[in-house]
């Protein structure tokens, strides 16, 4: 208990740090415009057809998108950036605290700036719509008119994918928390796999890893086919497709939800392993 209230201070240290680096702004404030210029037309379609976005809808399409993922998974890797661990100065800080205290702070860290990242995606579709968000449990009329005939026809410029019919079949609420948590796991997952390769001097395989994984899935996707017994081992061991939930069962996809969830929660223990194990490998005074 009392290691754990250790990292507690040493994540506010860290929180500290983050927000009073003009780094998380500037990612935010590049985010928010890029929302905003795609986005904010459909607040006047909104208004001609009466019509209110449900909270989580534009975040789910959003995340289920390669190029709009590749534009949240780019703000992760700043934010993780933010870390501890990549500045100057650790070995100051484990003068008052073992390394595995250490550690266990800069993990708990990449899930809070995580989250935070998520909520404030969150809010910035609120402002981008004009604050036309229900919360009931239906889908709006934007939603059946994007999905059947592509963004472009609620004047959202085409940079996100609504080509998913299964899902409106779900509550948007539920839909919008199965998003979150499989963003935030993405997010979390990409942060802690740079720290991980960062503290053995490779952060160059975790972006080549992140990014050019997911153009390769992509490329996949497109060559082969989901029936063939490739198709079928790739679509159940490569881990990009498991943080959409529009690859999902739920989008009438071979993938069970289920165990996208079960996959992509092991990979991540798996990650936190690996950077416990390392940290004992790592002397920061040299480093410094």
């Amino acid at each position: 208990m009392e290691r754990f209230k250790k990292a507690l201070n040493y994540l506010k240290l860290s929180l500290m740090a983050e927000f009073t680096s003009p780094i998380i702004y500037a990612v935010f404030i590049i985010l928010f415009l890029f929302i905003w210029s795609s986005f904010s037309g459909v607040t006047s379609w909104l208004t001609e057809n009466h019509d209110s976005l449900n909270l989580f809808e534009f975040y789910t399409f959003f995340g289920c998108d390669f190029f709009t993922n590749t534009i949240y998974l780019t703000g992760i890797m700043f934010v993780s950036c933010g870390i501890f661990f990549f500045n100057s100065g650790s070995a100051y800080y484990l003068i008052r605290m073992d390394k595995r205290t250490w550690v266990n702070s800069q993990i708990i860290y990449m899930f809070v700036m995580t989250v935070i990242y998520n909520i404030a995606l969150i809010v910035m579709f609120v402002i981008a719509c004009g604050g036309k968000i229900t919360f009931d449990g239906s889908w709006s009329k934007a939603a059946f008119v994007g999905c059947s005939g592509g963004a472009i026809q609620i004047n959202i410029v085409d940079v996100i994918s609504m080509l998913t019919p299964g899902l409106l079949t779900y509550n948007p609420n539920f839909i919008g928390i199965v998003s979150f948590f499989l963003l935030t796991i993405e997010g979390a997952s990409a942060g802690l796999l740079m720290i991980w390769l960062t503290m053995k001097r490779k952060n160059v395989y975790a972006v080549a890893v992140i990014f050019g994984g997911q153009f390769l899935d992509m490329l996949a996707i497109n060559e082969i086919s989901s029936n063939t017994i490739v198709g079928k081992i790739w679509s159940y061991a490569v881990p990009f497709r498991m943080y959409r939930v529009n690859f999902s069962s739920l989008n009438n996809g071979k993938v069970s939800i289920i165990y996208s969830m079960i996959y992509i929660t092991v990979i991540l223990t798996v990650l936190i392993l690996l950077i416990r194990r390392s940290a004992a490998d790592i002397d920061f005074v040299k480093d410094e």
